[in-house]
């Protein structure tokens, strides 16, 4: 007994010896990050409040904390366990009258000893030093409590994640890269399988999918989330579950290990092939998102290039040589039930891109222009978003539904293309989501019952359920115009303006629901309850300019020509933000750019739609003293016309 227990210590300072450092280095990097800057905070004559935020510890040097909890427990189960992985160390180690229980704990124990002393001793610094300065006020106890428990978590989640995969290989670097793979895995896969569907699924929401909490699948891309102070304790609880639960299955799996497959990438030949076919496919979808954007023929270019990137490293890392360019029957297995896979996915055997769900069945529609509508539904803003019940809207929404699945993604010369994105809700079953591209010039006759619709008008303008008596001032934001405060407060003239908006809101047809050119700025409609809508400024509401004019502030609130010292018409390929500069560098004598000043050219340019995106002509007003503030793709024909 005696024998033994002098090993133990043994061991145990030759670990310290070893590995010491790690422990060393990170509590230097906690000092550094946390109670040192605190310091360098109380002893300078800025108030703390600029520094500090109210949302905790994590916010102080967040980046220098997230690379020590992250990189120091890998390089620390790499280093303790490193003698698995080079023949001579194990047989030495193997040979000591330790059992492999007695030694997997030994090395667990220091382990831990080096990763948590440094956040203990950290944690005390940093409480001495609230208690001393009375930082209570910047920060709260539970606070230091939360980050004590983070770090701990993710410390140990790290150093028994590495542990467990030290089990699985016999080569420390793979163990290492290993480590984070397995991390990461999850939410890797999902993103790209997302992007999978994405290319062979007509309506699948990519976006609104990944906005669904995805960095909740990696413990990695969750940590970001330390930051705000938003990773809820329950969090907590479920990391150090896993670390516990690799810590039990490293020991099953150490107990049955082979030693002398020390050496090997994979040391059970039942894992090999998950390896190697998980890294193939990783590679052969990493291969077709990087052509994405691509036609199709180079998204299958990517798939077969990846694929065999992937394959041919497997096999190099398995067989530990390069001579492996002749093995390639596991390969086309591979290629083959993918192909099938791929097939069944172009087929929709599944009939996904044509379900679309009776009309008795759905409660109501969420229609928007994207998933950050649907995400954010409670917070958005002159948003065409919203939800939809009545039974016409509803079968209106079907047949629009039907109209895209038959017409498909319209093509890349199309006019006036947008998002749409809907949610079907049904009665006691998932709902329905999908998002397309659209062109509303071609599904103009199932859009426009949509958006004429009074129900639909309702969503898009809240002005229009508010009464006027709730409302305290009507204010003016026109660009270029910023000097000019236009407010009114007069109940009688909020009244009468806001009678006449919605008259001409309730009548707005959609053919009038594109914007001009010369359609800037809005309207601020602030209420009693400290709340705000915003309607934009438009040339089509006839009663509402009229009112304008009749008490003569039209000219004040509505973009004129004489708001415009020159607009710029050029030649020129690709699109507004790629064009912007070029503007001001355009040579004046060059036969592709006009510049006009005729007020009556200038106010055709401004009743012009805005929403075309067709044309090789891009036309850039200016203000009068401004850079240009507008820019606009205008097509040939009308160029001529206004040039004549």
């Amino acid at each position: 007994m005696w024998k033994t227990s002098s090993f133990k210590k043994e061991v145990t300072k030759q670990n310290f010896r070893s590995v010491g450092w790690i422990g060393i280095v990170y509590l230097a990097g906690l000092l550094f990050a946390l109670p040192i800057k605190l310091m360098m905070e109380v002893s300078s004559d800025r108030p703390l409040g600029e520094y500090f935020y109210q949302r905790g510890l994590f916010q102080v040097n967040f980046e220098i904390q997230q690379l020590l909890m992250i990189v120091l427990p890998v390089l620390l189960g790499v280093f303790l366990f490193r003698y698995l992985h080079v023949k001579e160390s194990s047989d030495f180690i193997h040979s000591l009258p330790l059992k492999r229980m007695e030694l997997y704990n030994i090395n667990v124990w220091n382990g831990l000893v080096i990763l948590v002393l440094p956040i203990v001793i950290t944690t005390l610094i940093i409480a001495i030093i609230t208690v001393s300065y009375d930082l209570t006020g910047i920060y709260e106890w539970r606070d230091l409590w939360y980050w004590a428990g983070g770090t701990l978590c993710y410390t140990l989640l790290l150093f028994f994640s590495t542990v467990f995969v030290g089990m699985l290989t016999g080569m420390s670097a793979v163990q290492g890269v290993l480590t984070y793979i397995m991390l990461l895995f999850p939410a890797g896969i999902t993103v790209l399988f997302y992007f999978v569907l994405d290319q062979f699924l007509y309506g699948f929401s990519t976006n609104y999918y990944m906005d669904s909490s995805i960095e909740m699948l990696s413990p990695l891309s969750d940590s970001l989330n330390l930051f705000n102070g938003s990773l809820p304790a329950s969090r907590f609880i479920i990391y150090a579950s896993i670390a516990v639960f690799f810590y039990g299955l490293a020991w099953v799996i150490y107990k049955h290990r082979k030693l002398e497959m020390a050496g090997q990438a994979i040391v059970y030949n039942g894992l090999k092939p998950l390896f190697k076919y998980g890294l193939t496919f990783c590679m052969m979808l990493v291969g077709g998102l990087y052509f994405q954007n691509q036609p199709s023929g180079w998204v299958i270019f990517g798939y077969i290039v990846g694929s065999l990137i992937g394959y041919t490293i497997a096999e190099i890392v398995l067989q530990k040589t390069w001579r492996v360019f002749g093995k390639w029957k596991g390969y086309l297995g591979f290629a083959v039930v993918t192909f099938l896979v791929f097939f069944m996915l172009e087929a929709d055997v599944t009939d996904y891109e044509k379900e679309i769900p009776e009309a008795g069945n759905v409660e109501r529609v969420f229609i928007g222009e994207g998933s950050y509508t649907y995400k954010n539904k409670n917070e958005m803003m002159m948003s065409e978003s919203g939800y939809l019940t009545s039974a016409d809207n509803i079968e209106a929404i079907r047949r629009l539904h039907q109209q895209i699945v038959e017409a498909g993604p319209p093509n890349d010369n199309a006019n006036r293309k947008r998002n749409i994105f809907l949610v079907y809700e049904e009665k006691g079953q998932e709902s329905v989501i999908r998002e397309y591209i659209i062109s509303e010039d071609q599904l103009q006759s199932v859009l426009k019952p949509i958006y004429e619709s009074e129900e639909y008008k309702q969503l898009k303008y809240p002005i229009l359920h508010v009464d006027s008596e709730d409302i305290d001032n009507i204010r003016f934001y026109v660009p270029g115009k910023e000097d000019e405060n236009i407010v009114i407060t007069d109940a009688d003239k909020i009244t009468s303006l806001v009678n006449q908006l919605k008259q001409d809101l309730n009548e707005e047809t959609f053919d009038k629901r594109f914007p001009l050119i010369g359609d800037q700025g809005e309207v601020s409609f602030s209420l009693s309850d400290g709340g705000e809508i915003h309607v934009p400024l438009k040339r089509s509401y006839d009663r509402f300019n009229d009112w304008l004019q009749e008490q003569q502030m039209y000219e004040e609130v509505i973009l004129t020509a004489d708001d415009i010292s020159k607009a710029v018409i050029m030649y020129g390929e690709g699109d507004e933000s790629s064009i912007y500069n070029r503007f001001e560098k355009a040579a004046a004598s060059s036969d592709h750019v006009w510049t006009v000043t005729d007020p009556e050219k200038v106010e055709m340019l401004l009743n012009r739609s805005g929403h075309d995106n067709q044309g090789s002509y891009f036309v850039a007003l200016y203000y009068k003293g401004g850079y240009p503030e507008m820019i606009y793709r205008i097509p040939e024909d009308f160029v001529s016309r206004l040039i004549k």
